[in-house]
Formats: structure tokens, sequence, C-alpha cells
């Protein structure tokens, strides 16, 4: 039971953590966007 208790402990963690990382990073996901959108335009453009 005890490794159970601990995978779920690890797993809110894990929850916890992406959610941070999602919020704190939220910034970068709208020049990563413009970043693949610019790579698309490349491809496309072959």
């Amino acid at each position: 039971m005890t490794a159970l208790h601990g995978w779920k402990t690890s797993w809110r963690g894990v929850i916890l953590h992406v959610a941070l990382l999602l919020e704190s990073n939220a910034w970068l996901a709208t020049y990563s966007t413009r970043c693949q959108n610019r790579a698309i335009a490349c491809f496309n453009r072959d």
C-alpha cells in the first residue's frame, strides 16, 4: 500500500509541476507558435 500511496503523491506532484511550468511559460507558447507558423510557411514554399 505504501507504494500505491507514493505513486498517488508523485502523480499529484507531476500534475502540479506541469501546471506550474505551463503557467510560468505561457508567454513562451506565443513565440513557439510564431516560430512554428514561420517554419510551416518555409516548408510550404517548397
